[in-house]
């Protein structure tokens, strides 16, 4: 139906997405820093620890049903580290290193 309506084919999410290898701990926890602040770097959501469509708040939750929490937490150390990176500014400079040229 959506595919009518817009004129595409294929799936959903055919283009203009692409991929980029994770080749290293310090660009996979980025990365995670860098879904989770989507929804304020790109004025969706005024609170990215609120964002009800974000994997964030399952970190903090007891018995997590998204995501593997251990996994996640595994990159950082432990959720008081998860927390404060993600309360770090982020500069330019690394954020563009996430993009796909």
């Amino acid at each position: 139906m959506f595919n009518i309506a817009t004129s595409r084919t294929g799936g959903l999410f055919e283009s203009p997405f692409r991929r980029k290898p994770v080749d290293s701990s310090q660009y996979l926890t980025h990365l995670i820093k860098y879904i989770h602040l989507n929804p304020v770097t790109h004025e969706i959501h005024g609170n990215y620890e609120f964002y009800p469509y974000s994997s964030y708040r399952e970190y903090f939750k007891f018995k997590s049903r998204i995501i593997d929490k251990n996994e996640g937490l595994f990159w950082f150390g432990n959720l008081e580290v998860f927390e404060k990176f993600h309360e770090t500014a982020t500069s330019e400079e690394k954020i563009s290193k996430l993009l796909i040229d």
